[in-house]
């Protein structure tokens, strides 16, 4: 593996390692071999047992050192690959902090999503007069891990606001190997974060980082989370399936996510104003279901004004709504009241895709 730790004073060739390696184990077998699988099993055993027990060392360990090494080896070529991998895609959450209070309310909606393969990157956010806030988003991150969620942290500190503190640190993970996909914002109670998301999801799209804003209903909250509505915008008279959805990737696959960890059921919802188109919509939800290979989901489309139907639209746990280019606070407040439910609203990021 080529470790600069790995000095020895006298130099072996490889092949008579692998040599003495095979002629080892052949000679263990051909002596007893109910007796040579025992004791293989017998230093399996012993390895798991210390792994369970978590033993800490003042130095690192040549486990940590090898997985270190692998991990290293498969980034360099995965770096020479095609950078698009939506085959590959799991949400990698960034979520700022400002104070570790506030993410409570939104703890079990990060994990949702982001539970079993995805992970959360904690980013405290620390102006002046904060002491103790990075010990604060490091407890939050080992509630995370508590809840088998792969977590990390850091803190950034700045003298400017929310908007320059988030914005510089993505910045800052530009040119990290695993870097976050999807920034997680909860949906701001002041104008002053009102001004700073708008700055914050044109960043964002530049570095190509979906976005998802958090909108908890103040009653309801997640209510059963038996099921999920996902709203499609009215695409006419373009319903053509293709691997260019538009901003409707993440808001589905968030979706997926919800149904999965819930065991819960979704409909794609879209309302168009044209009955000529009803047909064609339907037939293209039924495309996005079939081709993305998404279980327990029904379609609903539907000819009358967007605001009409609303009120008697399907109940639901969770409302999905795609994010436009410019964040409408709004519509975004009168849809978590008019829904009854907690609303998602996300943004495409442009390396995902449902139908892969």
């Amino acid at each position: 593996m080529g470790l600069v730790s790995f000095r020895p004073l006298l130099r072996i060739p490889r092949w008579v390692s692998a040599l003495g390696l095979a002629g080892s184990l052949f000679a263990m077998f051909v002596i007893h071999p109910l007796f040579s699988l025992t004791a293989l099993a017998v230093v399996v055993a012993f390895y798991f047992i210390l792994l369970r027990r978590r033993m800490d060392a003042p130095f690192g360990d040549m486990r940590s050192g090898l997985f270190v090494t692998v991990a290293e080896w498969a980034a360099k070529k995965v770096a020479d690959l095609p950078a698009m991998q939506e085959r590959a895609w799991k949400p990698n959450l960034l979520v700022p902090v400002v104070d570790p209070r506030d993410v409570r309310g939104s703890f079990m909606m990060i994990h949702d999503v982001a539970y079993p393969k995805g992970s959360v990157k904690l980013m405290g956010l620390k102006t002046t007069g904060q002491g103790r806030l990075e010990a604060r988003v490091y407890a939050l991150a080992n509630a995370f891990r508590d809840q088998d969620i792969f977590a990390s942290y850091t803190v950034v500190e700045s003298a400017g606001g929310f908007g320059d503190a988030l914005v510089s640190g993505m910045q800052a993970l530009r040119g990290a190997f695993f870097k976050p996909n999807v920034v997680f914002l909860d949906l701001p109670d002041t104008d002053e974060h009102e001004a700073d998301f708008a700055r914050i999801q044109q960043e964002a799209l530049r570095e190509e980082i979906g976005v998802l804003i958090h909108g908890p209903h103040r009653r309801t909250g997640t209510g059963q989370r038996r099921t999920v509505n996902v709203w499609i915008r009215d695409r006419s008279p373009d319903w053509r399936v293709s691997m260019d959805l538009g901003n409707l990737d993440l808001p589905v696959l968030v979706g997926y996510k919800l149904l999965r960890n819930w065991n819960a059921r979704m409909r794609l919802i879209t309302v168009v104003e044209d009955k000529a188109n009803l047909e064609e919509a339907n037939q293209f939800l039924n495309a996005i279901i079939a081709l993305g290979r998404i279980p327990r989901t029904r379609v609903m489309a539907v000819a009358e004004p967007f605001d009409d139907y609303l009120p008697q639209a399907p109940q639901a746990d969770v409302s999905i709504f795609g994010l436009g280019q410019s964040p409408d606070f709004a519509f975004m407040r009168r849809m978590v009241e008019e829904t009854r439910s907690t609303c998602l609203f996300a943004r495409d990021s442009g390396q995902e895709s449902v139908l892969a």
